[in-house]
């Protein structure tokens, strides 16, 4: 589980649930989309929050890159998330 704070206006709060058997890692720095292995062309990834991450499938024995964007311009935010394969 990841709890994602909105630190402008009220500062809610969101859970995002991972998925059954994974655990998360640790948080990913990165230069550009590219650079992980992600087509930004495919997607609009203006004006989003967004930040990649690592989980663990215990059942798998796999490691996953995970990119989470977030559309907080609206009333309820919109979250995206795309996992490597």
């Amino acid at each position: 589980m990841l709890i994602i704070q909105n630190t402008l206006g009220a500062g809610l709060q969101y859970v995002l649930n991972l998925d059954e058997n994974e655990d998360f890692i640790s948080f990913v720095d990165y230069i550009s989309f590219k650079s992980i292995g992600f087509d930004d062309s495919i997607v609009d990834t203006a004006g989003v929050t967004n930040f990649a991450f690592l989980t663990y499938d215990s059942n798998k024995n796999l490691i996953t890159l995970n990119l989470l964007m977030i559309d907080i311009y609206h009333d309820s935010p919109t979250f995206k998330k795309y996992k490597s394969t």
